[in-house]
């Protein structure tokens, strides 16, 4: 008997998906509606890269070639926020990533200024500089409340705090010691064999002896001298011979900021 009622209802399901469906009740296609992005300069096309859902319900995108962070709202209204240019960068930002941070804020990536920017729901934006020279294209929130995005021309990741404080990751470094989890850049060898040769070398056989250093009283200007003549990115500082502290080319930059006034958060 439950043999006889299983194949009626096969049957009966087999002839439902075989008979055509009437006009009447014909599924209409769904409509798709497009805003078009206006720009003061007719020869400029904003060509919008990324969008994601902002913490207002609205929809957060880059305008990569305007150098505009735009925002619409579900009914079609459009809000375009410019990104700063300062006199050390004056070219376009080229925004590309973004996405909605654990602050309630939205975070993008700016590629050709070596940056992450972030912009509030009522569009105020600070930018925080990442140490090493490179193009941070994707972005994404991570389970640590922090961001992290990818540093395309550097092989890094990087990590940003909802406080602007930046790590970044060598993944070619990672692969060579054989970190746990590190990226299989080279599946084939090169890297990935290196790990087994230097597990528990010494570190005498790659450090650098030479190195520069400076006192307490050095001034900062020779402190940049010596940062730009040996391409390094810090110098340690050291007392009678001992280590006290580091400078590096950020605090470099940060103590300039101050004295030109800038507001934090804008380098």
């Amino acid at each position: 008997m439950k043999r006889r009622i299983f194949l009626l209802l096969s049957v009966a399901l087999l002839v439902a998906l075989l008979v055509p469906v009437s006009a009447g009740t014909e599924a209409s296609p769904s409509s798709v509606t497009e805003f078009s992005l206006s720009t003061a300069d007719p020869t400029a096309s904003p060509h919008p890269e990324d969008i994601t859902l902002g913490p207002d319900g609205n929809l957060w995108f880059t305008e990569v070639d305007v150098n505009k962070i735009g925002r619409i709202t579900p009914a079609g209204v459009i809000t375009e926020f410019t990104i700063p240019i300062l006199k050390d960068q004056p070219f376009p930002a080229f925004p590309e990533g973004i996405t909605t941070g654990p602050d309630g804020n939205l975070w993008f990536a700016e590629r050709d200024h070596s940056k992450i920017g972030r912009i509030t729901p009522a569009g105020v934006i600070a930018e925080y500089r990442i140490p090493t020279t490179t193009s941070p294209t994707g972005i994404t929130a991570g389970p640590d409340k922090a961001l992290w995005f990818t540093e395309f021309d550097a092989n890094q990741n990087g990590r940003i705090t909802t406080k602007g404080v930046v790590t970044e990751f060598d993944m070619l470094l990672s692969q060579a010691i054989g970190e746990p989890g590190a990226a299989d850049v080279e599946p084939a060898g090169g890297l990935s064999l290196m790990a087994s040769d230097l597990a528990g070398r010494p570190v005498t056989a790659f450090m650098t002896t030479a190195v520069e250093a400076v006192d307490e009283s050095t001034p900062l200007d020779e402190v940049a001298r010596l940062l730009l003549s040996k391409d390094v990115k810090r110098v340690p500082v050291v007392r009678d011979g001992l280590l006290v502290g580091i400078v590096s080319r950020s605090d470099l930059m940060r103590a300039l900021a101050n004295k030109l006034g800038v507001v934090q958060g804008t380098l």
